[in-house]
């Protein structure tokens, strides 16, 4: 080397891997090789009937915002964290019959609905969407929505079925007797004999 020559040093940034984790329920954008320092944006897209919670992973600006973003430093992996929404499956019944099944359950979910009738009625359908077979007593439902499924009942009329006012029981205290008559109904049947229907006291349960 003589006093004249130049020596120059070049760098070149270092390279690191942004790895994304598969999710149930969605997909996230931003994976790849990205230089040092480099600032990536991240997105998280949730699938129909899901929701974005958060991301699990280091550096992230912002953890529960589903559009953020992460300056690499090395390598990295992240996995969005996806929920299935919950809808209200409402059961509802015509008179002469109850219907089983309300709740909130997540989407997709295929649920069990059971239409049980009074002593002189019969079940006739269900109505509402997603029901598999609605002529059924007990069925399913394919819950995408909050919905509604009503049960339809229709009386059997025939010479015995008996006949009675509707009423309303409110117990308003729970120390009662077991067997305990709670509430005592009377009716007749189609050629006036008179009937006794009595509600009694069981196990209170909470």
């Amino acid at each position: 080397l003589t006093e004249n020559t130049r020596l120059e040093a070049k760098f070149a940034p270092i390279h690191y891997q942004l790895t994304m984790e598969d999710a149930v329920g969605g997909v996230a954008l931003g994976a790849g090789n990205y230089s040092y320092g480099t600032e990536v944006n991240l997105s998280a897209i949730p699938q129909t009937g899901y929701k974005f919670i958060r991301w699990n992973g280091e550096g992230i600006s912002n953890f529960y915002d589903s559009s953020t973003t992460l300056k690499i430093d090395a390598n990295i992996t992240i996995k969005p964290i996806f929920e299935a929404q919950k809808y209200f499956l409402q059961t509802k019944s015509s008179k002469g019959g109850i219907a089983l099944g309300q709740g909130y359950y997540e989407y997709g979910q295929k649920v069990d609905i059971t239409a049980v009738p009074s002593t002189g009625y019969k079940f006739t359908g269900w109505q509402g969407e997603g029901i598999s077979q609605a002529d059924l007593l007990a069925t399913t439902i394919h819950i995408t929505s909050d919905i509604t499924a009503k049960a339809q009942f229709a009386i059997i009329d025939n010479y015995f079925t008996p006949y009675a006012n509707d009423f309303s029981l409110y117990i308003d205290h729970l120390d009662f007797e077991k067997r305990e008559t709670l509430h005592t109904l009377p009716l007749q049947d189609g050629d006036g004999d008179l009937i006794k229907y009595s509600l009694f006291s069981g196990n209170i349960d909470k």
